[in-house]
């Protein structure tokens, strides 16, 4: 009620202010005063009625006040800065969970990413491992069937060479035999009657092995190959 007279009496010297003007300006100022002077005396009359009437709103609220400050929830109401200090806190609190759950799933996802890598790494070492094991085993085995193949190669030649010694030697003995029959004719040298080449002689009925035997006597006039003349008188199988 007293901010209502405050205002009207605001008005009243605003308007007793607006017809003074009007008053000066239009050179009607005997009319226009005293509409001035009326609403002046208006305006004092509200301003200070709104004025005698003020000093009842403290008694008003000091009595609210204390209505306030008795309940639990008007005391942080009423504090200017509780309510900021709340909305402060509580975006704070929402800010640092977020932050540790972003931070969690950082890492998480670091820790998936090292068991990736520590699994590839692990593969891959398995795999160089059993590719070096499989090289290993190819080229143990290329040598050891290298070294079968240069043993039996090298048996094969020895067992050639062998034979062909053999078969040389024989040839030669072959070629000295006939030699040896050529040259005396048919007949073993230093023997007469003529005895054919043989392994060797022995006289008929006694005790020797053969394979061919005399029959009768022979002269020796040679080294006696065969062993007929054992007296040394030059003649065989005289006894």
């Amino acid at each position: 009620m007293s901010g209502a007279f405050v205002l009207g009496g605001l008005a009243a010297l605003g308007l007793a202010v607006v017809a003074g003007l009007r008053g000066l300006s239009r050179k009607q100022g005997q009319q226009h005063r005293r509409t001035a002077v009326a609403a002046v005396a208006v305006g004092l009359v509200g301003v200070i009625g709104g004025a005698l009437a003020l000093p009842d709103q403290p008694a008003a609220i000091v009595t609210a006040s204390p209505s306030l400050l008795a309940s639990p929830s008007g005391a942080s109401a009423a504090s200017p800065t509780s309510a900021p200090s709340q909305t402060t806190v509580t975006p704070n609190l929402a800010e640092a969970s977020a932050s540790a759950a972003a931070e969690a799933r950082r890492d998480a996802a670091a820790k998936r990413e090292a068991e990736k890598k520590a699994a590839a790494q692990r593969a891959a070492a398995k795999r160089e491992a059993e590719k070096k094991a499989a090289a290993q085993r190819a080229a143990a085995k290329r040598e050891a069937e290298k070294k079968a193949a240069a043993q039996r190669a090298a048996a094969k030649r020895e067992a050639e060479k062998k034979a062909a010694a053999q078969t040389a030697a024989a040839a030669r003995e072959a070629e000295r035999k006939a030699a040896a029959k050529d040259a005396s004719g048919g007949c073993t040298p230093g023997y007469s009657p003529c005895l054919p080449p043989a392994s060797d002689y022995d006289c008929s009925g006694g005790s020797g092995n053969g394979p061919e035997y005399v029959d009768g006597l022979v002269r020796v006039t040679g080294s006696d190959p065969y062993d007929l003349d054992r007296d040394g008188d030059g003649l065989g199988c005289d006894s």
